[in-house]
């Protein structure tokens, strides 16, 4: 064994030694032609024999263990018959052989880097980590790691999330955000945690992601508007609406709807009238903000000129939101009956819902009660089945327009609504929409029925309903409904617009950012499942 290893190094010294020795005799044989002229023997080959092949011995592998280990280094080397070991070739022919060189460390090499890259490969997986080979030995894919070792604390966020560890899950998250800042899920799943307990935090991660990720704009201000909306934060809503639709998003409805509502609860921070001349917004958005400002300037001081406007004004072509506005602004001002007649003429442009709510509306502006309760009965019929979007529907309108005996028809109904998996997260809607119909008409027994509901189905604690209960009741400390709002998981954005019109919006709050890792930054460049309680 102590040969054999000692063999080993002697090889490896060897390789370059002999094969310089010999590089630099055979040079020296060509220059003198032939052979002629040289002085002394060749390098490897024993001085005092007559340095021809077969008849000459190898000095270099005298004091090897195993002498036939020296043929890994020189292939001329030959044993004889007799057991002799000699030099195969005249001293003339005496020549290096580099490829066996490196050959031998160039499979050496490799031989330890697959066997390093193996081990790595083990240790990484072992850890947790999903990395590839690629991402191991190419070196332009080295910049991935940080994103792998980021998944790693992604899916320990995920795993504390599902064990009920909700600080654990941010903690995780917030390391996973460090490690790959620009990495567009982790910002996202981050922001949606951080939308209740760090909502300014949250909006610093969104902020950044539509700088880093302009790709993802409209999806990433989707999430961040229902965010903002729940907290009633119309004033960066409408911030947020102008470079959307400056960057010509197909969501251009959503926005422009979003800036209406936002200058009439806000008036003195959003400016119809400057959003209108605005030509960084495409033409049909800013026709409906300017006849929008022109209704409201004149309904300050008269209603039938605010009428004439809305009825005479050109509609916007191609622009939907123009005839839903009209109908809403009518409605709003009491002309029910001028606002079905432009549902009659425009009713290919209303979707189904949009027709069946803004018709709730027209008949409780217009007093036609039996005809509201008829309409309620025949969707809450025993014999149909009940679907989760007409009923948050309903729900919506009873906080627009609140009516006790329809808030009893619609919560005694509400137990019949099935719950699929397919389903479950507009059953939640309906469920939590049903609870703030019944909440804003002053029913203890259908809120606290609904809330039943919810815990028996669900087996959570319902806890947020309470603290919303006492809100309705007027026995909660907050006084500010989108305080409440950002808790209560799923919140469709109708009903969300309906509280916010009826409890009013914050005023102010303030901005600011607690870990510093979070600090937007223009140098760089999925969400918690949804929940009631």
């Amino acid at each position: 064994m102590k040969g054999w290893i000692l063999d080993i190094f002697r090889t490896v010294w060897a390789l370059f030694y002999w094969n310089l020795r010999k590089t630099t005799y055979a040079l020296s044989v060509r220059r003198s032609g032939a052979g002629a002229g040289i002085s002394g023997p060749a390098p490897c080959q024993d001085a005092s024999d007559s340095g021809e092949g077969m008849k000459t011995g190898c000095e270099a592998c005298r004091t090897w263990a195993r002498r036939s280990r020296f043929q890994r280094v020189c292939p001329l080397l030959t044993q004889t018959a007799e057991g002799y070991w000699l030099c195969g070739v005249d001293a003339t022919k005496v020549r290096p052989f580099w490829g066996r060189a490196f050959g031998y460390f160039g499979g050496s090499v490799v031989t330890m880097l697959i066997l390093a890259v193996a081990v790595l490969y083990g240790t990484m997986h072992g850890i947790g980590y999903d990395v590839s080979i690629r991402q191991l030995v190419w070196p332009l894919a080295w910049r991935e790691l940080r994103g792998v070792r980021a998944e790693l604390f992604i899916k320990q966020a995920r795993e504390s999330y599902k064990a009920g560890e909700i600080q654990q899950a941010i903690q995780a998250l917030v390391v996973a955000y460090q490690l790959n800042p620009t990495d567009l899920k982790t910002a996202m799943t981050l922001a949606q945690f951080y939308q209740i307990s760090r909502p300014s935090q949250a909006d610093v991660l969104y902020q950044n992601v539509l700088i880093q990720h302009p790709e993802a704009g409209d999806e990433a201000s989707q999430v961040w508007f229902h965010s903002l909306l729940a907290r009633g934060r119309l004033d960066v809503i409408a911030e947020l609406a102008q470079q959307r639709l400056a960057a010509n998003t197909p969501q251009a409805p959503t926005w422009s709807y979003a800036l209406i509502f936002a200058a009439r609860m806000m008036p003195e921070k959003v400016d119809l009238a400057a959003l209108a001349d605005d030509t960084a917004i495409p033409i049909a958005p800013r026709g409906v903000f300017y006849l929008a400002s022109r209704v409201e300037q004149r309904a300050k001081f008269s209603a039938e000129a605010a009428r004439k406007e809305l009825l005479e004004a050109a509609p916007v072509a191609g622009f939907p939101l123009d005839r839903i506005y009209r109908v809403e602004a009518l409605l709003r001002l009491g002309f029910a009956e001028d606002a079905l007649q432009l549902m009659s003429q425009w009713k290919d442009d209303f979707s189904g819902r949009d027709m069946g709510r803004l018709l709730l509306r027209a008949y409780s502006v217009m007093g036609e009660h039996e005809q509201l309760r008829a309409e309620f009965r025949a969707m809450l019929a025993p014999t149909r089945e009940l679907r989760s979007p007409e009923l948050t529907m309903m729900a919506v309108h009873l906080v627009h327009f609140p009516d006790a005996s329809l808030t009893r028809l619609l919560v005694e109904a509400l137990p019949r609504l099935k719950s699929t998996e397919d389903d479950s997260g507009q059953w939640l809607e309906a469920v939590n929409a049903v609870f703030c119909a019944a909440g804003v008409n002053g029913d203890k027994e259908g809120m606290a029925s609904v809330r039943q509901l919810l815990v028996d189905t669900y087996g959570v604690s319902g806890t947020i309903l309470e603290i919303l209960a006492l809100f309705f009741q007027g026995d909660s400390e907050i006084m500010q409904i989108g305080t409440i709002l950002p808790h209560l998981r799923p919140l469709v954005t109708d009903l969300n617009y309906a509280l916010l019109e009826r409890y009013g919006v914050p005023r102010s709050e303030q901005f600011e950012v607690e870990d510093p890792a979070l600090a937007p930054s223009r140098a760089s460049g999925g969400p918690p499942p949804a929940s009631t309680d």
